[in-house]
C-alpha cells in the first residue's frame, strides 16, 4: 500500500472516530417512554402512550438514571396503552425490550402476575411477546414469553418461556431486559445475564396485531379483556428491533448508556473495519 493510500485510510479512520464519539448513531430504537410527566414516545416513532385508570406520574425513580418521574400503577385497571402500531409487531425479526420496575407484589396466578410490557394476546389462540413477573411459577421472578400459536388449540407446547433467576419484588428498582437474538431468547436483570433458551430461528410472531400493545398489562385472548396488570412503578421502557449486546445492556442498567445513546451496531462495525485496515497497512509499511 502506498503512503498516500495509507494516509487516506488513516484520515477516514480519524473522521469515523470523531463522528462516533461526538454524536453516535442511535441503534434501531422503535419505542421509548421515559415517563417524564407524560407518556410521549421519545424514540421519534410517534408511538405516544395513553394512561388508563388511576395511572399517575410519581417522583420515585431509579437512582441509576436521571429521571424526574416514573409511572405508578396499582394493578387494578391501570396501564399505559400504546395502540396497535406496526413498529412493535415483529415476525421473525430480532428485538429487545427493556425497562425499570419497582414492586412488592406477591402471589401466583393471573391475578398476581405483573406485566412490564405485553404485545398481542395471552392464552389460547394468542400470539404474543411479553415480560411478566411470576408467570414462570416462581414468585416475583421476571419471565420472557413468546407464543406463535402454532401448536394445536389449547396446547402450550410451542410457547417459549424463559425465567430469570432473581426475584425483583423486593421494593427496590430493578432493570429487566428480554432479547430475541435469531434462535435464542435471553433475559437480564440489573445488567446481569440470567439465562437463555434456544428455539427455531424461523419462529414467526406474525399476527401480533390481534390486540394492542401495553406497558403494564396484556390482553386476555379468550375474552379481549386486559389483565395481568402491574402493581408498582415502571420507568424508561424501551424497545429496539434488534438484539442488543450484553455490554450495552449492562450500560443501560448502570445508567452509563441511555436508550437514546445506544450506538448503532453498523457504525461500530464500520469503525472496527477501518481501524483494522489502518493497522494492517501500518504493519506492511514498516
Amino acid at each position: 500500500m502506498t503512503r498516500n493510500t495509507f494516509n487516506t485510510c488513516r484520515a477516514l479512520a480519524v473522521l469515523l472516530i470523531a463522528a462516533f464519539t461526538s454524536s453516535p448513531a442511535s441503534a434501531d430504537l422503535v419505542g421509548y417512554w421515559d415517563f417524564e410527566g407524560s407518556a410521549v414516545d421519545r424514540s421519534g416513532s410517534g408511538l405516544d402512550g395513553t394512561l388508563a385508570g388511576d395511572a399517575a406520574y410519581d417522583a420515585d425513580t431509579p437512582p441509576q438514571i436521571q429521571s424526574a418521574s416514573s409511572v405508578l400503577l396499582d394493578g387494578d385497571g391501570d396501564w399505559v396503552s400504546l395502540g396497535n402500531p406496526s413498529e412493535l409487531n415483529f415476525g421473525t425479526e430480532d428485538w429487545t425490550v427493556a425497562g425499570w420496575l419497582k414492586t412488592t407484589r406477591t402471589g401466583l396466578g393471573d391475578e398476581n402476575e405483573g406485566t412490564l410490557f405485553g404485545n398481542g394476546g395471552d392464552w389460547q389462540g394468542g400470539i404474543r411477546y411479553t415480560i411478566v413477573l411470576s408467570e414462570g411459577g416462581i414468585e416475583g421472578v421476571p419471565t420472557l414469553v413468546i407464543d406463535d400459536d402454532a401448536a394445536a388449540p389449547g396446547s402450550r407446547f410451542n410457547k417459549q418461556v424463559l425465567n430469570a433467576r432473581t426475584a425483583v419484588n423486593d421494593g427496590n428498582w430493578h432493570h429487566v431486559v428480554g432479547v430475541r437474538s435469531e434462535g435464542e431468547l435471553q433475559i437480564y436483570v440489573d445488567g446481569n445475564f440470567e439465562g437463555s433458551a434456544r428455539f427455531n430461528p424461523a419462529y414467526d410472531l406474525t399476527g401480533l396485531d390481534q390486540h394492542p400493545a401495553y406497558i403494564g398489562a396484556i390482553t386476555d385472548n379468550r375474552n379481549g379483556e386486559v389483565f395481568k396488570m402491574f402493581d408498582g412503578r415502571l420507568d424508561d421502557v424501551a424497545i429496539w428491533n434488534e438484539a442488543l449486546s450484553s455490554d450495552v445492556i449492562a450500560g443501560l442498567a448502570a445508567g452509563t448508556v441511555t436508550p437514546l445513546t445506544v450506538p448503532e451496531p453498523s457504525t461500530l462495525g464500520l469503525l472496527v473495519f477501518w481501524m483494522v485496515l489502518v493497522l494492517r497497512s501500518k504493519r506492511r509499511g514498516r
